[in-house]
């Protein structure tokens, strides 16, 4: 910001001019400042309400114009690319300007969007990035709007003076831009949160639905419907065999797709060994989470996909960076790994390429729908199998040789059935008692042989507590014939428990007669987990409401303390006296404690960017102990080395260990010795932070992972969890030991060299699969 003196504000309102016109008449600018500091406050609790981007930019531009002053003003909106402008006030003729953030001619408002930074020229004709929007403008004021690092607009004002602004403006349009930033974040988070809990709501609605249906084809049907309504315009799912290959028509299913364009599917289908490939080691690098997303503007890839592809009818101005062209697919895999189908879509509704978080919902559905198709696929061929042995008993004693033959036949089918079945098979009579069984029940129950399986009751490997409901049901299976998806507690050989899903059938002689039952058994802990991921995934949004309802009711409120007590400190200036100097710190301090336990609400429920430089050792915890205040009853014995070099992101590195230095610190407070000190082991780094304090637990140490768990009075228990986070972001690994009263010990682990190499890495929330990725 350039240096601009005592110079007035461009050409303000009636109001403002006399204000100013009259200072000799005893209203001060000082005075004026505050009135206008006021008024700014008022409209930040305005902003509050806002429902809807364009109530922002309207009040904001009435911010701007009536209690800044303002004749000329913008706000600009980053779109695409691009500044443009979403509302303006003053200009006598509509602005339609368009300006490219990478550009070749910036102008001013970009200047501010990409240095992030407020710029203030004195006269633009002497700007050689001025971009002339409306005639005859001289000095101009652009302040970028940003929210958690991310430029989303520019305020701008303009005059035909020359050296019009000065800094109070700037100060006064930044506050006002802080206001407006949000607003806009608090609208951007509801809409999030709306958007997550339709996805769920929808995801459960179909699941549901899905499994209601005992066809395959329908099953399919519902899968690629459901997945539509998540934000996908097409969408296709093929059943494989064993070789990858489809065997008709009727195993591709699709949403979105014409005639037309199915049939071209068809015709144009890659033989199974291509579909191979395409899980290989070639493509992992596509990889996010199960799914491959391969970007048309990678030369390789439109190599290898020229043909065979059904093209977009979308245009590129369509999207935002998702290309028209571009591929995502992911295998349907059973628990062994075995693929039996392959989903693709195409065209996001958002325009967006998809990310790890994105495609977590997905993910989880994609787990329950394989299950759900092969349990279809298993019962529709016991129940093809069924069908044929009750034709061949309507005609047994006409068709008796012919039956003999081909009951052999069907007989050995089934065994290969019934050997081949990925899910256990138990043939019991009518008292439970087992006569016939398969590998995968042997291997589910704990047994090694049928020898040791067969004679043994059924009811010896259900849990006591369900032994009632599997005996009502079975009672069902003699009346109706067939029961299906039977939840019930499985105990193996040896008594351990888990989760497991019964369908069972009546088998019946040639005089329709019941003799025995056959009973699919699956181990469903699997889907168990699943669907406590997606507990957590309802929990994380819970904590995102959190958050974004701490920012609403807590931001503007601090933005406005602060305003007043930097305008105490401006309007007292030399005449402050100690006592008042002190409770003006207390309030900055406390503003200062507030934003923290906000921004780390919002950080642990957001996606943590890492900026990796070289440092060393030393350097970091140099730079962290000169951030805290140490008693004089606490020694600090630093050993920390100069080498190795390690590349890491310093700033959120050094957070981690100015929390952990604090918290031994807290845990001295009649004094006593913190030890620092590093150590190479195994091509990593170790820091051991070591204190003579009070200890923990083994209670509390069980507990100081868990966000939200705190034994401080000021703290909301989210210091070492977010510590976790950052150090588990760069590899690495924390520990801690504590004895109750000999004192606590942490060791961070950390790669000397980072694995991926990156320079810039995303890692996504909390309570997903907490990994690291780099981004291109």
């Amino acid at each position: 910001m350039q240096e601009n003196g005592d110079r007035s504000l461009s050409e303000p309102r009636m109001k403002v001019t006399a204000q100013k016109n009259t200072v000799d008449g005893g209203i001060t600018e000082r005075k004026m400042l505050e009135e206008r500091l006021s008024a700014l406050n008022s409209y930040g609790g305005k902003l509050n309400t806002a429902t809807s981007f364009e109530q922002v930019y309207e009040l904001t531009l009435d911010a701007m114009e009536k209690t800044l002053g303002f004749e000329h003003a913008a706000f600009m909106t980053v779109e695409k690319g691009k500044l443009k402008i979403a509302r303006f006030r003053g200009y006598p003729e509509p602005l339609s300007l368009r300006l490219p953030l990478d550009g070749a001619k910036k102008g001013i408002t970009v200047r501010a969007a990409n240095t992030r930074k407020t710029v203030l020229v004195d006269d633009v004709t002497k700007d050689e990035d001025y971009v002339e929007g409306a005639p005859n403008i001289r000095s101009e004021l652009a302040v970028p709007i940003e929210i958690e690092n991310r430029v989303i607009g520019v305020l701008d004002v303009e005059s035909k003076k020359v050296g019009a602004f000065n800094e109070k403006d700037a100060m006064l349009l930044q506050i006002l831009a802080s206001h407006a930033a949000t607003a806009v974040s608090d609208i951007e988070k509801r809409q999030e949160i709306e958007k997550r809990s339709s996805q769920l709501s929808s995801l459960m609605k179909s699941s549901a639905e899905m499994i209601r249906s005992s066809d395959l084809r329908q099953r399919l049907q519902k899968i690629a419907e459901a997945i539509r309504e998540l934000g996908w315009r097409r969408v296709v799912i093929s059943v494989r065999d064993e070789n990858m290959e489809i065997k008709s028509p009727d195993d591709l299913v699709t949403v979105g797709l014409t005639e037309e364009e199915k049939e071209f599917l068809w015709k144009n289908r890659p033989p199974g060994h291509v579909w191979r490939e395409r899980f290989g080691p070639e493509f992992e690098r596509f990889k996010i989470g199960e799914f491959f997303y391969l970007k048309w503007s990678d030369p390789w890839v439109r190599e290898k996909f020229s043909k065979g592809t059904v093209e977009s009818k979308l245009k590129q101005e369509d999207m935002v960076d998702w290309d028209p062209q571009d591929l995502l697919y992911a295998p349907l895999c059973l628990a062994e790994g075995r693929i039996v189908g392959v989903l693709s879509i195409d065209d996001p509704l958002d325009g967006k390429r998809p990310t790890q978080e994105s495609l977590a919902p997905l993910e989880l559905f994609i787990h329950q729908a394989v299950v759900a198709i092969e349990n279809a696929k298993l019962i529709q061929q016991l129940k093809q199998s069924e069908d044929k042995l009750k034709r061949y008993s309507e005609h047994l004693e006409e068709l008796v040789e012919e039956r003999t033959v081909d009951l052999r036949k069907s007989e050995e089918k089934l065994k290969s059935i019934f050997a081949a079945s990925p899910d256990p098979i138990t043939v019991t009579d009518l008292n439970g008692n087992i006569i016939e069984c398969n590998a995968q029940s042997l291997k589910m129950k704990g047994y090694s042989s049928k020898e040791e399986l067969i004679g043994k009751n059924v009811f010896e490997f259900i849990a006591e507590k369900d032994r009632q409901k599997v005996t009502e049901y079975m009672k069902k299976t003699l009346e109706q014939g067939l029961v299906r998806n039977i939840e019930y507690t499985s105990l193996t050989k040896d008594g351990r428990e888990s989760p497991a899903e019964v369908s069972a059938s009546i088998v019946k002689d040639a005089s329709g007669n019941p003799i025995s039952f056959v009973a699919i058994l699956k181990d469903i802990t699997e889907r168990k987990q699943m669907e406590q991921q997606l507990l957590k995934s309802e929990r994380l949004v819970a904590i995102g409401e959190v958050a974004a309802m701490v920012g609403h009711d807590l931001r503007n409120p601090l933005t406005g303390i602060a305003g007043a007590a930097y305008y105490l400190k401006l309007k007292l200036g030399s005449e402050i006296d100690d006592k008042v100097r002190e409770m003006l710190e207390l309030i900055e301090k406390d503003i200062e404690h507030s934003n923290k336990i906000i921004d780390d609400l919002l950080e642990y429920s957001k996606e943590m960017r890492l900026e990796i430089t070289e440092t060393t050792p030393k350097a970091i915890i140099k730079e962290a102990l000169s951030l805290i205040r140490v008693p004089e009853n606490i020694q600090v014995v630093d050993s920390t080395q100069n080498e190795p070099k390690i590349r890491v992101d310093v700033e959120k590195l050094k957070r981690v260990f100015v929390n952990l230095i604090k918290n031994a610190i807290d845990a001295m407070n009649e004094g006593g010795k913190l030890a620092i000190e590093n150590r190479e082991t195994n091509g990593n780094l170790e820091f051991v932070i070591a204190d003579t304090g009070i200890g923990m637990s083994k209670d509390i140490m069980e507990n100081i992972w868990t966000p939200l768990y705190t034994t401080k009075a000021k703290g909301m228990g989210l210091g070492l969890p977010i510590c976790k986070r950052i150090v588990e972001a760069h590899g690495g690994d924390i520990a801690v030991e504590s004895t109750v009263g000999r004192g606590t010990k942490f060791t961070v682990t950390i790669s000397i060299k980072p694995k991926d190499g990156g320079e810039k890495t995303w890692v996504d929330t909390p309570e997903s699969l907490l990994l690291t990725t780099t981004k291109a």
